[in-house]
């Protein structure tokens, strides 16, 4: 009878215990820093490389700290981020892509025509397993900075 009556009363603590942490203020987050950002991303990023990342949670982190060539608006529809224009031919299996200008990296370098490139062909390395085999090849044709090709 009295394990019973131990149990009983470790269970109450731990009740309590629970109870007492669940209700706890939330001041602590609220007087965080404004420049702080809480994200919700039901599992942890994998990898912080949108080459290599194929999961919800790291897709979530880069799509704010990255740019693309596009972007999703609110209305869920692709809009031009790193591009200013595109063709698309008409069967559909050849895109041209006229990357804006005065864009450059975080270091000061500029951004260009090889550094799309250079991740399409990452994304393509099979050793990567992106996900994206299925394209078959990136060409760079043209490169056009500062009026010279």
């Amino acid at each position: 009878m009295k394990s019973i009556k131990n149990k009983l009363i470790y269970l109450i603590i731990a009740i309590i215990g629970i109870m007492v942490t669940a209700c706890q203020s939330t001041n602590q987050t609220n007087q965080m820093d404004s420049q702080t950002l809480f994200l919700h991303l039901g599992g942890e990023p994998t990898y912080l490389n949108p080459v290599l990342s194929t999961d919800s949670p790291s897709s979530s982190v880069e799509g704010l700290i990255f740019s693309g060539l596009f972007k999703v608006n609110a209305n869920l529809e692709l809009e031009p981020d790193l591009v200013s224009t595109y063709s698309v031919n008409a069967s559909g299996t050849e895109y041209v892509f006229q990357l804006k200008q005065n864009v450059s990296w975080h270091d000061g370098q500029p951004f260009t025509a090889n550094d799309v490139k250079f991740t399409f062909d990452a994304i393509l390395d099979k050793i990567a397993s992106s996900g994206y085999e299925s394209l078959t090849k990136v060409e760079k044709e043209y490169l056009f900075r500062a009026g010279k090709q």
